[in-house]
């Protein structure tokens, strides 16, 4: 199984801003032989106990949505898998700047089961300009 990731957290020095696009890329490797990744979701909320969707959810397949994202890789072929999570300014514009928010990543996999991946905090910083035209 792979190993997952505690206690990462994102924030103004990885280019998360509030109002602006930000996309989170994941490598994950040593897929369990034989599975392959058909989903994954990464949710952000403000508090724990909130119910999902919380702030902003985002379910991404091997199908490109735009705003949304991709599975890239599903590891089908060397149990290793891409995703592609795109955040747009409607959803970053949903944060505060300089507020800690919770998120994970699930991983559910060919046969059914769902694991979490990844885990931590999000702190967006502020933009200064705030025209888009």
């Amino acid at each position: 199984m792979p190993t997952p990731i505690l206690n990462r957290h994102i924030t103004e020095r990885d280019g998360l801003f509030v109002g602006d696009h930000f996309d989170v890329t994941v490598n994950i490797t040593a897929l369990p032989t034989g599975l392959t990744i058909t989903q994954a979701r990464c949710t952000i909320k403000a508090a724990l106990a909130d119910v999902d969707p919380g702030i902003v959810q985002k379910t991404i397949t091997s199908v490109a949505v735009a705003g949304v994202g991709q599975i890239t890789d599903t590891g089908a072929t060397d149990r290793e898998a891409d995703l592609s999570f795109e955040w747009v300014p409607a959803d970053t514009n949903l944060m505060t700047a300089d507020q800690r928010y919770f998120y994970d990543i699930q991983l559910q996999y060919s046969n059914g089961k769902v694991r979490t991946f990844a885990r931590g905090n999000w702190t967006p910083g502020a933009a200064v300009t705030q025209a888009t035209t």
